[in-house]
């Protein structure tokens, strides 16, 4: 590969406590990618293969620092990735104008936790945890790539992790 290209955009991240014992995680990024020197003129101009135009996360967490619920947490998560334009091959200048979509997603997480200790004083630093990612389990393309057949990347299913952490 050779070339150039030049990205203009903006991130912007914010997180912090609201009432009620909530958290908040933001981010946002959008940007815009265009080739603007390669071997081949004819891409000059065009988007960058892989590069979509930005993508967004919003996480909510209720964590209880005091009463019977203190040590407990649960949150969620939903995640948006722009539409991006998928990877050609070397034998695929008939499209290089036209162009193809991987398609947009959003994909809900979730977790949930608690910290032993406040049970149990003795198992003070362990916590729990369990973590689900793609919670509906929705099908979505994550990236292509086209050559002499088209050649396409699944996200991950439903994923269900469970972890036991200790620290001192």
């Amino acid at each position: 590969q050779s070339g150039k290209v030049r990205s203009k955009g903006f991130e912007f991240e914010a997180s912090g406590p609201l009432p009620y014992d909530f958290n908040v995680k933001l981010a946002l990024s959008t940007q815009k990618v265009r080739v603007v020197e390669d071997a081949d003129p004819a891409r000059v101009g065009s988007k960058l293969f892989g590069v979509g135009k930005g993508n967004a996360t919003a996480f909510l967490e209720w964590a209880p620092t005091a009463g019977p619920l203190a040590g407990f947490g649960i949150g969620g998560d939903v995640r948006y990735v722009d539409r991006t334009y998928g990877t050609q091959g070397l034998f695929t200048t008939a499209f290089r104008q036209e162009g193809y979509e991987v398609p947009s997603y959003t994909v809900f997480d979730a977790s949930l936790r608690y910290d032993l200790g406040r049970a149990v004083s003795s198992l003070h630093g362990v916590t729990l945890q369990v973590n689900a990612t793609n919670l509906l389990d929705k099908k979505y393309l994550t990236s292509c790539y086209l050559d002499y057949s088209a050649w396409c990347w699944y996200g991950n299913r439903r994923t269900v992790q469970g972890t036991i952490a200790y620290r001192w």
